[in-house]
């Protein structure tokens, strides 16, 4: 039972680490330009949630670091790269890809987390946008 326990709490401290750089790494993101951010953000929404719905196949779980448009994208976008080792990728093949290990619950929560601040960034980006039309 007391095993248990440990493995438990090492599995919540874990995900609280998790969150806490994605939440650095996110805040970063939002440093940049809108028009940098939201492909960003689509696209990071589309990396995990190609893991978590075929998490069996292992060409999601590995991302090319010299991928054209995963750099322009993702990669050039500072917090992005800190987004994805928060979220259990790591760097493999000498920094040339990323490797993700991370569980399907713990990617779920990476990217509720992801898809909640990046609509929040974006009614941030629209309400000056209406605020001027009324």
């Amino acid at each position: 039972l007391e095993i248990r326990k440990t493995k438990l709490r090492t599995s919540e401290e874990r995900i609280v680490a998790m969150a806490e750089g994605e939440a650095t790494a996110l805040h970063r993101i939002a440093e940049s330009s809108w028009e940098q951010q939201e492909p960003c953000y689509l696209t990071l929404l589309k990396l995990i949630g190609n893991i978590i719905d075929h998490p069996a196949e292992a060409k999601f779980r590995h991302l090319k670091t010299g991928n054209a448009a995963l750099r322009k994208k993702v990669f050039d976008v500072p917090g992005a790269l800190e987004f994805l080792r928060s979220a259990g990728f790591a760097e493999v093949e000498g920094g040339e890809a990323l490797e993700c290990t991370a569980q399907v619950s713990e990617l779920t929560g990476a990217r509720d987390r992801l898809k909640k601040f990046a609509d929040e960034q974006k009614m941030n980006e629209l309400h000056p946008e209406r605020d001027a039309k009324i």
